[in-house]
């Protein structure tokens, strides 16, 4: 189950650090790229070599227990010093003062690796060789030094997302600084349960959490959150922009059985223009602006006695109604029969507000105009209203196609 949660957070990470290497060919000299890539690299390196499957051969074949500990923490010292980079780049000045603060941090992280690899190879030269799991002094300096660390760089990340999500217009980027803030939370988190657990072998106390929980399911969770909230802003558009397509390609798809029924009587109203060249969204307006076009010019032939009933009808008739109106108009207008009474019968309200209304509207109308078609007996009791439309029960006479 460990090397199942290991591998499963190594293999998003390294998706992560493939995603920003392959922006690099665009952007060869960006430098939150190259700190981008760096991050999610040494991540995957770090949680793949906390892998049991992957860490047991590399003891056994080096003879050094704990060797993948050692690289695997190396590793995640890197990827935070490369996220403080990411970070101070968009947020800290870049002058005499910018570089001296990345002076800095890279001085901590060559002090904090070097006292960690002194101390595992101290602790190589006297028994116990395997220090991490007998706990010694030696490896409660070790682990003070790695979670200080990691502890101060994560506790800067998150007070830099949190200082500055508010503040970010993009929504997307807004979303990642928060789950990057989370992510690094969560981080600290782990390296308060690392470091208590660790003093409470020392000192025979009872540690906290399942080791399952504290060692596996915590650093990988925050890992994950830290590579969504750090891509977010490059693939979230993309995703909403495919879900606007999706939704575009459906109603253009639900508004097919009125079009087809409404351009065969006023084919007029059909752009000349070639629908090749547009996007799906560009199509599904188009269409709503043709349908509501037609619908306008049937309008002399749209019998007022259906028109009272479909108001009487209520809010869920109301687009049946409205369907068999347009039947009766179409077959009103093909007989040349110009509706009985005034011909300035008013359109339903929906036509003309906001598109989403509208396109909600009409493709309400649109399924239930082959519902009506499909069952004449359930069209309204009119007289005339429902022998029309029992008359032109033929689908194909109304120019609908069944879905």
């Amino acid at each position: 189950m460990t090397s199942a949660v290991f591998l499963t957070a190594a293999v998003l990470t390294l998706s992560g650090a493939t995603y920003k290497a392959l922006g690099l060919r665009s952007q060869p000299a960006s430098r939150p790229a190259v700190a981008f890539a760096a991050i999610f690299f040494a991540l995957c390196l770090a949680l793949a070599l906390r892998s049991p499957v992957i860490a047991t051969p590399i003891n056994n074949t080096t003879h050094v227990p704990n060797l993948n500990v050692l690289a695997g923490n190396s590793m995640t010292l890197v990827s935070t010093y490369s996220l403080l980079t990411v970070l101070a780049y968009f947020t800290e000045p870049t002058g005499r003062r910018g570089r001296r603060q990345s002076r800095l941090r890279l001085g901590f992280l060559a002090g904090a690796l070097s006292g960690m690899i002194g101390l595992f190879v101290w602790s190589l030269a006297s028994p116990p060789a395997d220090f991490l799991e007998h706990r010694s002094v030696q490896s409660l300096a070790y682990v003070l030094i790695y979670v200080s660390y990691l502890a101060a760089g994560m506790t800067d990340a998150c007070q830099l997302c949190v200082r500055y999500a508010p503040h970010t217009p993009d929504r997307y980027l807004r979303l990642g600084l928060r789950l990057v803030a989370l992510g690094s939370a969560l981080a600290i988190l782990y390296c308060a349960v690392y470091a208590y657990n660790t003093i409470a072998t020392l000192t025979q106390l009872t540690q906290l959490g399942p080791t399952i929980v504290t060692s596996a399911f915590l650093p990988s969770t925050a890992c994950v959150l830290l590579l969504i909230g750090s891509t977010i802003g490059g693939w979230g558009p993309r995703l909403s922009e495919g879900r606007e397509r999706l939704a575009d390609y459906r109603s253009y798809r639900k508004l097919g059985p009125l079009w087809r029924a409404l351009a065969e009587v006023v084919p007029e109203a059909i752009f000349p223009q070639d629908i090749a060249s547009l996007t799906i969204g560009q199509k599904r307006y188009r269409r709503i602006i043709e349908i509501r076009d037609m619908i306008l010019t049937l309008q002399a032939y749209r019998d007022p006695t259906l028109a009272t009933t479909s108001v009487a009808a209520g809010e869920s008739s109301l687009p049946a109604a409205e369907a068999t109106m347009i039947i009766y108009a179409i077959r009103a207008q093909r007989e040349g029969r110009l509706a009985a009474g005034s011909p300035d019968i008013a359109m339903p309200p929906q036509l003309g507000a906001d598109l989403a209304t509208e396109s909600h509207w009409l493709e309400a109308v649109s399924a239930a105009l082959t519902t009506v078609i499909a069952t004449p007996s359930t069209c309204w009791g009119l007289s005339g209203g429902a022998g029309m439309v029992g008359s032109a029960g033929s689908i194909s006479e109304v120019g609908v196609r069944r879905p």
